[in-house]
């Protein structure tokens, strides 16, 4: 298998487990770590109408790298909801959030047209003043800023929701 390459090792009834390789450069260290593989808790082919969540992990074997969760209450509006995505501090700004998003996309669709949809609308949210980076990531992917719910969290703290359309 070659790096960045997917290839499904085996089913079972609570998921899927992907392997999947990716070179990861660190400062402090010269040679690339390889990112073992990427582990999917639950499962996504469920009937037509039932919500679904799903957190799909990558790890290095023993340490969780990156953690992203995803909702859909309906599979026939295609429509997603990011509920987080988080990478460890000591590895972030390699792609690895990159490669979660764009994984999380691909089974997302797979489940959608597995229902007669297909994947329309990504949605997230972010701090406006705690998630700056965050804020970043999401408009790099394509998300654009279609609102700000106002002292939602603290009078001080507004919450900015971005949108990533798939048409």
């Amino acid at each position: 298998m070659k790096l960045g390459e997917f290839s499904k090792q085996g089913v079972g009834s609570t998921g899927e487990t992907l392997s999947f390789l990716k070179a990861v450069t660190s400062p402090a260290v010269t040679s690339p770590v390889v990112v073992a593989r990427i582990v999917e808790l639950e499962p996504v082919t469920l009937p037509t109408g039932k919500p679904v969540t799903q957190t799909i992990r990558l790890t290095d074997g023993t340490q969780t790298l990156a953690t992203l969760t995803w909702f859909t209450a309906d599979p026939m509006q295609g429509v997603v909801i990011l509920l987080t995505c988080e990478v460890e501090a000591s590895i972030r700004r390699k792609g690895l959030g990159k490669e979660i998003f764009r994984k999380m996309r691909q089974i997302a669709d797979t489940h959608f047209r597995a229902h007669g949809s297909r994947l329309r609308r990504v949605i997230a949210h972010a701090d406006q003043k705690n998630h700056i980076h965050g804020r970043a990531w999401l408009t790099s992917l394509g998300f654009h800023h279609i609102h700000t719910l106002k002292y939602v969290a603290t009078s001080d703290q507004d919450i900015l929701v971005y949108l990533l359309g798939q048409d």
